[in-house]
């Protein structure tokens, strides 16, 4: 793994450059190795955490440097073919032969292209944006990097909330677009040449998720087997010149695919690793040793520590920039790992072959936008935020409270954004809150110890994922039935993604009432079933919560005693309150490691 930094500068030559020494350091990683390349008001460096199976890709041809952060699965030849075409459309500057080039790659990657002769950086990404790269430009400069803190590192850019990007994690628990919390900065949009030559910048798209048509001649044998054949094709490609991995396993499709595709499909040496703090608890480990057992893998298991939420709040909320507050459960797995390995991660595979929270209203829809912005609202309320954070605002003063209250705005931006597709609702998640929480928590949160393969963001399934009808996923049931095919004694055990009770719930509420009540009926069972268990609202993690609380330096702008009173009256009443408190510390957390004077 690899972090890139750098800027250009240009404009008024009394502005001041970064330091790419403090750009470096403000990743506070110990880099095994680093890369600088230094030209006239342009300073690139990149530097390598662990280089044990993802060395990055590193050409010089003449004036040109190229450095590619990730990997790829293009066989040698191809990838040959496609670097020399990179090299000579950036000499020649044409872009459509760029363009031809980058639609090529099939893997997840950043890269960086040095013209030293034209004083000339691009900077790309791959087709699906999962690696991030940041960029602050103003009328003097042009700065970039793979974490937010290493732009931030130059302290001339002046420091300013987003609020927008806050209003959409408070009310949805993630930021929608390319926002980041903070002004001026943004997150490069995905299958994006930004391409930027003594102040002036050019940016383009080379691909697009609607591309993919949906194939609605296919049959259920024919989408079936060649789910298979895909399936195996993709662990057989990207296990080349892999000797060891480890999955993190819990009780879903995802994880048991990736298990069994490296049992059955490679030569990789690997071990299952599970624990109860999964969302859905231990339910989840359970059904992962059994599915360890039956194909004959270690299984380890990570039992429950006592400081994973304060070592979460007060390191690795720092570390990803307050982005996110998702894979929290991952952070025992990574730190139980006993050696180097590699990390094959499911991010991806439910909303591409499953349709992940697709319900009867949001199948197929994409001609008519403010049906699907109402929906996808009340759906993201209802499963990733809570009713009881949309009223984060009210403990907010008057100034900021107008600005992060709840509304649609963010959502309606990016939905009309999207073009004419009938994925267009399964799209939105990749763009969103695949690319903005899952991948982005994997990366910052795994890959300081251990690269991630995401198999499920291989060209060619992700190409038969969104090519299958929707119908096909949701009511064919069509990814338990590829798995069933080809790994039929596993498939026997039972997994929590099958007929859990949220989905029967969801079912027969929507069928019955239709979704206009559904996240109010949602919450009450949510309600019901955390009554089940009063240690919830009295054990080590709410009480650890409800102390940083009182205790954390908070803003002025923010009222804490009204935050106390609520959360204590919500503890009383039964509402857990865990996750509006997680947010309301996130945020104060952040603004202190930016903001203190």
């Amino acid at each position: 793994m690899a972090k890139i930094f750098g800027f250009s500068s240009f404009g008024n030559s009394d502005s001041s450059d970064p330091d790419l020494m403090e750009m470096k350091k403000s990743f506070n990683l110990d880099f095994k190795s680093q890369n600088l390349i230094k030209s006239d008001k342009i300073e690139v460096g990149v530097g390598i955490i662990n280089d044990f199976d993802c060395e990055p890709i590193v050409l010089n041809e003449g004036c040109i440097n190229l450095v590619l952060m990730g990997k790829i699965f293009n066989g040698r030849e191809e990838e040959k073919k496609i670097f020399d075409n990179i090299l000579h459309s950036v000499r020649i500057y044409d872009l459509g032969m760029l363009k031809g080039a980058l639609r090529d790659i099939n893997g997840l990657f950043i890269m960086l292209i040095h013209d030293s002769e034209n004083n000339r950086i691009v900077l790309v990404n791959d087709r699906y944006g999962m690696e991030a790269l940041y960029y602050y430009l103003d009328r003097n400069k042009l700065v970039f990097a793979s974490e937010l803190k290493s732009i931030l590192a130059d302290r001339s850019i002046k420091r300013e909330v987003n609020w927008n990007f806050w209003r959409d994690f408070f009310q949805y628990g993630f930021g929608i677009g390319n926002k980041t919390p903070f002004k001026n900065i943004f997150n490069l949009s995905n299958a994006t040449i930004f391409s930027f030559q003594g102040g002036n910048l050019e940016t383009t798209k080379y691909w697009n998720y609607e591309e993919i048509q949906v194939n609605h001649g296919l049959s259920e044998k024919e989408a079936i087997d060649k789910g298979a054949k895909v399936l195996k094709n993709v662990f057989s490609r990207q296990s080349i010149g892999l000797d060891e991995c480890a999955v993190f396993l819990s009780g879903g499709y995802d994880s048991r695919c990736i298990s069994c595709a490296l049992k059955y499909f490679t030569e990789v040496s690997f071990e299952n690793y599970s624990t109860s703090l999964h969302p859905s608890g231990g339910i989840e480990s359970d059904i992962a040793r059994k599915v360890s057992n039956k194909l004959g893998v270690k299984f380890n298991y990570v039992g429950k520590i006592s400081n994973m939420y304060p070592d979460y709040l007060n390191k690795h909320i720092k570390q990803i920039d307050g982005l996110c507050t998702e894979h929290m459960w991952i952070l025992p797995l990574v730190d139980s790992l006993k050696k180097d390995f590699a990390n094959f991660d499911g991010i991806g595979g439910d909303v591409l072959l499953k349709n992940v929270s697709a319900t009867r209203q949001n199948i197929g829809q994409y001609k008519d936008n403010d049906k699907i912005i109402n929906i996808l609202n009340k759906e993201m309320i209802a499963y990733w935020s809570g009713e009881m954070c949309q009223d984060i605002f009210k403990y907010f003063d008057q100034y900021i409270s107008k600005k992060i209250q709840p509304n649609t705005d963010s959502l309606r931006d990016e939905i009309y954004s999207l073009g004419e597709s009938e994925n267009k609702v399964i799209n939105f998640y990749l763009l969103n809150r695949t690319r903005n929480v899952a991948s982005l928590a994997a990366r910052h949160l795994i890959a300081h110890k251990v690269y991630s393969y995401f198999p499920f963001f291989d060209n060619e399934f992700v190409e038969y994922s969104l090519s299958l009808p929707s119908e096909m996923k949701y009511y064919k049931n069509i990814y338990y039935r590829i798995l069933k095919k080809i790994f039929p004694e596993i498939m026997e055990i039972p997994t929590t993604n099958d007929k859990t009770i949220r989905m029967r719930i969801q079912d027969a509420l929507t069928r019955s009432l239709g979704w206009k009540n559904y996240a109010r009926m949602l919450s009450i069972y949510k309600k019901i079933s955390l009554t089940i268990d009063p240690k919830i609202f009295s054990g080590e993690e709410m009480q650890f919560l409800r102390d940083s609380l009182k205790n954390i330096e908070m803003p002025d702008f923010i009222d804490r005693d009204s935050l106390i009173k609520k959360v204590d009256n919500d503890i009383h009443s039964r509402n857990n309150p865990m996750l509006f408190m997680t947010k309301i510390l996130q945020f104060c957390i952040w603004y202190k490691e930016y903001f203190s004077t």
